[in-house]
């Protein structure tokens, strides 16, 4: 009965809301009817006739620009586009066809067009995309260094004035990078679609504007498949890719490359900086066998694997060994003899020569080239530049003791579900894995014994929150004392690496706390775990050291985003496909009006017409993104949390509003009380991890440490 008298009385009143609705809409539609200027309405005819008399046709140049425009949209393919276009088009949708036949195939043939024009643009160094076609018959497309910068300093005032300040005091450098990509599921690698993706940069650039993708231009892209038949693979490749930024009879960087952007012009002369890279890439491009051989280190000439017999040799270290007084180093003199050895001619044993040496024959690989070791790859050692990413996050150092503290604090009763749970009330910053805490964080099926299935952004994230719960909840209470100080060691070096700044002071501060945490790690859990990227994180200061800034793989690895976006040809060619969408995209991105390079930028602001004031809920700094309601270190010390971004219309002064809280320990401040301050966003080191306790009336909060 209940049921029966509740329908009878919904039924009215949804009559009478979708009534009321209805009536609303016929009023709506009739008011604008009403109010619609007889002037608006001649326009619009106006328009329809102007269409059809053909008065609003665009020029066959605003055409391909508009073309070029759509099809710089990032994840749309050429057909999808086509297909887009001739149905609008073919509804009557479209003011102007933008081609003389509207159909599908001319559409196809005028987008190509876009493409070829911005790909065979000439300038005073060639047309801007290239081809190489290697002994084996191999092709690869590749983009011209000197005409890509030619152009988008032509085009863009900001970056050619960046490049001009750059190599204002004196020669630059160029830093190569490669790096695996997976267009295809990631689950399951098509080994037909896997590409090898390079990129370049120049590292005298500022910092804040490196740690930006767009700091990262594409040389070329070829397919794994087809790299794997050149006899000297990546090594190969990347001899001719070096031969191309520093040739001997052709353009070079080292002779000097004109820029110019209207009446202004400026030379950038730059030398060979290195490669950057992962222990895989690098292996590939300097062609030598890593932890395989006997040798697993290219820098370390008395250094061994765990495999090799020393029978008493004294002057022999395992690769985790921490005493770095007893290293020998390598230097250009040992590469050479060594590349002299592997290649005799005579040699009957050579695999068991190159697996003792560490280093493969490759008589058309990097190494190998005559020019090159002779001009520009005068310190090979100096060259292979290892990325603290791949050495600490993905599949490393980080990743591996994480497993293993999660093993001992379960042992003194702390399980691993307590971890998780303190972690989900956790708030990341954006920098550090997206601003969030994933539901993969610390969850048993993705961790074993000595590593985690995490990606490097995710590591990044779990040791800020293990730090953060250690300093709450364990080191308090007096447990574990060498592992918890083994573990903040861990999160000093992350921190300081991520934050970018390197000086001799730091570089030796940094290389004692790798060296102090090496020498825990092997007292608490033994040896067995200390895989080849154990011994390059010695390495990684000085690596560091020689850039003048810490780089790493983290932006690149954005930048692989952007060309997983663009790579949806077939198999075959898809990797010259890519790389010209590559390059349309990239000189489309440049030659956008609203798009500007500064190191402080207010993102969406508000204008108030008062004061010609704008406001803002996110302001893009030198460490990142940082959004209102985020916690921030601050460079007195203090901690505030954002409330929002204050400027004028007229300057580029950003101000910040800020409510500062008082320091109760070094992991809590106060909730309750705060001041409310304006700082220059200058004044701000970067966000931090937090985790309000609003019962207790603290909020505990993760302060970084820093080498310096």
């Amino acid at each position: 009965m209940c049921a029966g008298r509740f329908t009878i009385e919904r039924r009215p009143l949804r009559i009478r809301i979708q009534t009321c609705m209805h009536m609303c809409f016929s009023h709506l539609c009739t008011s604008m009817r009403t109010h619609a200027c007889s002037s608006d309405i001649d326009e619009v005819i106006g328009m329809k006739k102007r269409k059809r008399d053909g008065e609003l046709s665009l020029s066959s140049t605003d055409r391909r620009d508009v073309v070029s425009e759509l099809a710089s949209i990032r994840g749309s393919s050429r057909a999808t586009l086509a297909k887009t276009l001739q149905c609008l088009q073919s509804r009557g949708m479209l003011v102007d066809p933008l081609v003389d036949a509207p159909n599908q195939q001319s559409y196809e043939r005028a987008i190509d067009n876009a493409f070829e024009t911005i790909a065979l643009a000439r300038t005073p160094y060639g047309n801007v995309l290239q081809e190489k076609t290697f002994a084996n018959g191999v092709a690869m497309a590749f983009i011209s260094p000197f005409a890509l910068l030619y152009q988008l300093c032509s085009i863009n005032l900001t970056l050619f004035g960046l490049i001009k300040q750059a190599v204002a005091a004196g020669p630059a450098r160029i830093l190569l990078y490669v790096d695996e990509v997976n267009p295809g599921n990631p689950l399951q690698p098509d080994p037909q679609k896997l590409l090898q993706a390079m990129y370049w940069t120049i590292p005298e650039l500022p910092l804040w504007f490196l740690s930006r993708k767009d700091s990262w231009f594409c040389f070329g892209i070829i397919r794994s498949i087809d790299a794997k038949t050149l006899t000297g693979y990546m090594s190969e490749i990347f001899a001719f890719v070096v031969n191309v930024f520093f040739s001997e009879r052709e353009d070079s960087f080292a002779k000097g490359v004109l820029l110019q952007n209207g009446s202004e012009s400026c030379m950038l002369f730059a030398n060979f900086g290195g490669v950057l890279g992962d222990e895989k890439a690098l292996k590939e491009v300097f062609g030598i066998f890593g932890q395989a051989g006997n040798v697993p280190c290219i820098s370390c000439l008395n250094v061994r694997n765990r495999w090799v017999n020393f029978r008493g040799d004294d002057s022999l270290q395992r690769h985790w060994d921490p005493d770095l007084s007893k290293r020998i180093g390598t230097t250009e003199n040992d590469i050479r003899e060594m590349c002299k050895i592997v290649s005799d001619p005579n040699l009957t044993n050579r695999k068991d020569v190159e697996t003792n040496l560490g280093l493969h024959y490759m008589p058309s690989g990097l190494l190998f080239c005559n020019y090159l070791m002779t001009s520009m790859i005068v310190q090979p050692t100096r060259h292979y530049i290892r990325d603290y990413m791949h050495t600490f996050c993905a599949s490393g150092v980080a990743g591996t003791h994480i497993a293993l503290i999660v093993q001992t604090i379960a042992a003194i009763g702390m399980s691993i579900d307590i971890v998780r749970s303190f972690a989900f009330k956790c708030t990341l910053p954006i920098r550090i894995n997206r601003g969030r805490v994933s539901d993969l964080f610390f969850k048993p099926t993705l961790m074993s014994t000595d590593k985690v299935r995490h990606f490097a952004g995710d590591v990044m994230g779990m040791v800020t929150l293990m730090a953060m719960f250690l300093l709450e909840y364990v080191a308090p209470r007096g447990l574990i004392s060498e592992h918890v100080e083994c573990f903040l060691l861990l999160h000093t070096i992350l921190c300081t690496l991520r934050r970018g700044r390197i000086t001799a002071s730091i570089r030796d501060a940094l290389q004692r706390k790798i060296v102090r945490h090496a020498i825990l790690l092997l007292k608490l859990y033994d040896n067995v775990f200390a895989k080849i990227k154990f011994h390059h994180t010695f390495h990684i200061p000085d690596d560091m050291y020689r850039l003048g800034k810490v780089l790493g793989c983290f932006t690149a690895e954005r930048r692989n985003k952007d060309l997983l976006a663009l790579a949806s040809a077939t198999s075959r060619q898809i990797a010259k496909s890519a790389t010209m969408k590559f390059l349309h995209a990239t000189i489309s991105h440049w030659a956008s009006s609203n798009q500007t390079i500064e190191e402080c930028s207010m993102i969406k602001p508000t204008l108030y017409s008062v004061g010609n004031l704008r406001r803002s809920t996110a302001t893009s700094l030198a460490c990142g993104e940082v959004h209102a309601s985020d916690f921030v270190l601050l460079r007195d010390g203090g901690i505030g949390q954002v409330a929002c971004f204050w400027d004028r219309d007229d300057t580029s002064d950003i101000v910040v509003q800020l409510h500062k809280h008082k320091k109760l320990t070094r992991t809590r401040i106060e909730l309750a009380r705060s001041a409310t301050v304006f700082q220059s966003v200058r004044d701000i080191v970067e966000a931090i991890a937090y985790q309000t306790r609003t019962k207790h009336n603290y909020i505990v909060i993760d302060v970084p440490d820093y080498c310096d």
